[in-house]
């Protein structure tokens, strides 16, 4: 039943591509030339899939799916990776871009994961060109660490941002949440 579901909703977003040529594909001959691109270019998506990826691109059927159900509502991500043509294109659609400096700063520190030098916090990961640098002025903080309880947090502590009390989580102006721990804040956008 699911399935058919599936079907039927990737069917219909063919058939609508086949007039307008949807995100990433030329006005098709026909739905099945529509269904057939599609599949296609996911079982190449598929291929180039690492254990990083997200889940929906790691088999061609939960690719097909996945574009069946948000090629409009994703259009950058979905034309992006309807038109790559190798992995190092599917690696570029789907990862943020390298951070040179974090990336540089990761490489010369290994077994470094966070850490700050000056204001800059350092997130190193175990792929160095995967790492991230924030400078916490931007957050109007300083980068320091806290004891949790025997636990060591590094990050961008600010009192103003997340003063004693202050709840985990909320809103702030626009549409930004700050994230309060310990007095580590986060600002997500």
């Amino acid at each position: 039943m699911l399935r058919s579901k599936a079907c039927a909703v990737l069917l219909l977003v063919a058939c609508a591509g086949a007039t307008t040529g949807g995100p990433g594909l030329e006005a098709p001959d026909t739905t099945n030339g529509a269904l057939a691109r599609i599949a296609r270019q996911c079982t190449l998506v598929a291929s180039c899939a690492d254990e990083h990826e997200s889940s929906v691109f790691r088999t061609p059927q939960s690719c097909v799916d996945w574009y069946a159900v948000n090629a409009r509502d994703e259009a950058p991500l979905a034309d992006c990776v309807m038109n790559v043509k190798s992995c190092a294109d599917m690696t570029t659609c789907t990862h943020a871009r390298a951070d040179a400096a974090a990336e540089s700063f990761c490489r010369a520190h290994p077994g470094v994961q966070t850490t700050c030098d000056g204001n800059a916090l350092f997130t190193c990961e175990g792929e160095a060109e995967e790492s991230t640098a924030l400078d916490c002025r931007t957050l109007d903080a300083t980068c320091g660490e806290r004891n949790t309880g025997g636990l060591v947090v590094r990050g961008c502590v600010s009192p103003r941002l997340c003063p004693p009390g202050a709840p985990e989580q909320r809103c702030d102006t626009g549409d930004a949440v700050i994230d309060c721990e310990d007095g580590v804040a986060e600002k997500n956008a």
